[in-house]
């Protein structure tokens, strides 16, 4: 008779939806990713006490109880588009020859506090878990010819299990894949300008990496409510998103010195260019930001070649009233 193997946790799959309310389960959560990982855990914090005399605790009391998540992946031109809209709310969307779209994020600096939370389910027909309210909170981009690292962080409401077969609610068996289109290390090329709007100008020639980083965006509101119907989330107040860049040793890279002792802005395009879409259109992932240099490391090398490390904070430019902005051009309809 057939034998019943152990769950395996290569079967164990993400399926995620966008919530039309915080933290309610939308109809299906039936959307499968190819490029990103999430996996979520309990995030629960225990408060031990023992009294007088006790070497050991004697209760243990459960004072939060979130979920919690890291996300991983591979840059493409497709997924990345759930973390910038969690982050930055709705894109404005446009149809490019039919069958492109263009999503855009614009980070003002200011607080205009707009994000989108997602339901995740993880697992298998035989076991799953599910987050609602779910948030993904900073993303760090590495770009180079031999790395295009990508990482994020989820938080979101209780961690829950018994989503499988039989159960209600269900993992979703039926599931509609997200298109995949993978970036490549030869499809980026950076530019460093000296206003917004020229940005896109100067092409830099002798970029050996840039690293970007947005940092978390939102944090945990809890009232003290039995149900938890009004746990929510905030925003950060302080928050510190940055730009490295990682430059040879040149006349460019003495610019930034001096701007780096002169307080001044410089303002860096990453694009990568894929394959066509259609026509004249191409899957397209594009980051703007306004930086100002808060650092350099002394000269080392990148593969024996002559380099210097930059730091940068991206700031809010008070001429253009932007900070950043985020273009992804593909194929998915709406995030």
């Amino acid at each position: 008779m057939p034998v019943t193997p152990k769950a395996s946790y290569g079967a164990l799959e993400t399926r995620i939806a966008k919530e039309t309310t915080y933290g309610v389960a939308p109809a299906a959560i039936d959307q499968r990713l190819g490029d990103v990982s999430i996996v979520p855990s309990p995030d629960v914090e225990v408060d031990f006490y023992g009294p007088t005399g006790s070497t050991s605790p004697t209760v243990g009391t459960v004072l939060t109880d979130r979920a919690m998540g890291d996300v991983t992946g591979r840059q493409s031109f497709t997924g990345i588009g759930y973390i910038l809209s969690s982050m930055f709310g709705d894109p404005v969307t446009t149809t490019l020859e039919v069958t492109g779209r263009q999503h855009v994020w614009t980070y003002t600096g200011l607080r205009t506090p707009s994000f989108n939370s997602y339901a995740v389910d993880f697992g298998s027909t035989t076991w799953a878990s599910r987050v609602l309210g779910g948030l993904f909170n900073g993303l760090d981009l590495t770009i180079a010819r031999g790395n295009l690292d990508f990482s994020s962080s989820f938080w979101g409401k209780s961690f829950t299990t018994g989503i499988g077969a039989g159960s209600t609610p269900v993992f979703a068996t039926t599931v509609t894949d997200v298109p995949f289109k993978p970036m490549r290390g030869l499809d980026y090329e950076v530019f460093l300008d000296n206003t917004w709007v020229t940005l896109g100008t100067t092409k830099l020639l002798e970029l050996y990496s840039a690293d970007i980083s947005i940092g978390e965006r939102t944090a945990p509101a809890e009232p003290v409510n039995r149900t938890r119907s009004s746990d929510g989330f905030v925003e950060v107040g302080e928050q510190e998103h940055s730009c490295n860049l990682l430059l040879g040793l040149d006349a460019i890279a003495d610019a930034q010195i001096a701007k780096l002792k002169a307080g001044g802005q410089a303002f860096v395009r990453t694009k990568a260019q894929g394959d066509l879409i259609t026509g004249t259109t191409f899957y397209t992932f594009q980051a703007d930001m306004a930086i100002v240099y808060s650092g350099a490391s002394a000269p080392t090398d990148e593969n024996e070649v002559a380099v210097m490390p930059l730091d940068g904070r991206i700031v809010r430019d008070t001429v253009s009233g932007f900070a950043a902005r985020f273009t992804l051009i593909n194929t998915v309809t709406a995030y």
